[in-house]
């Protein structure tokens, strides 16, 4: 009933426990050393995939801030599911918006982006380690009416069309008073 570590003369480890007993050949064994790079598997805006990213860089249209990515290792010869990812969603303002650690899906859904630049860092680690990182630059663009030079632009020209129409008013109010000073002059 106890669990037990023996090292045989064959250069055999042996790991006993309650249901059975594993037995590795020291010399035989490799310890899971390979590297991959993270990949970007899928990347969606609204109903769009986007094939490639360009610069690290994505842009995304007004009318389709939801984003969906999806990433994992380029290759993993191993097979083994022992990495685990880190990824932050960080925005300028240094606001933080996702922070997820020790994820193995590599699946990133967000329903809404505000206007604005934002950085995913990915980071992947095996046994711990850090293995690779991914950094994305995500713009997430400002529609007509998000804009606030659109809202200036539109105050001071409504404000213009105010003051001529104002002016125009007191013009032609004008005019009439002179032609009628005239008119009363000549009678």
């Amino acid at each position: 009933e106890q669990n037990c570590i023996m090292f045989d003369s064959k250069r055999r480890l042996w790991i006993g426990a309650q249901e059975g007993a594993l037995m590795i050949d020291w010399d035989k064994f490799k310890f899971d050393n390979t590297k991959s790079k993270i990949k970007v598997h899928l990347l969606q805006t609204g109903n769009d995939t986007i094939k490639h990213i360009a610069n690290n860089t994505i842009e995304i249209a007004p009318e389709k801030r939801n984003i969906k990515i999806e990433f994992g290792l380029d290759k993993n010869p191993s097979l083994l599911k022992n990495v685990f990812f880190d990824y932050t969603l960080i925005s300028e303002d240094n606001d933080t918006l996702e922070n997820i650690r020790y994820d193995q899906n590599g699946k990133l859904d967000l329903k809404y982006l505000p206007p604005g630049h934002y950085t995913l860092n990915i980071i992947a680690k095996k046994h711990g380690q850090w293995m690779d990182e991914l950094t994305i630059q995500i713009y997430a663009r400002h529609s007509i009416a998000e804009n606030p030079l659109f809202w200036v632009s539109l105050f001071i020209l409504l404000l213009l069309i105010s003051i001529g129409f104002l002016w125009y008013r007191h013009k032609a109010k004008n005019a009439v008073l002179e032609r009628e000073l005239r008119l009363s002059q000549l009678t």
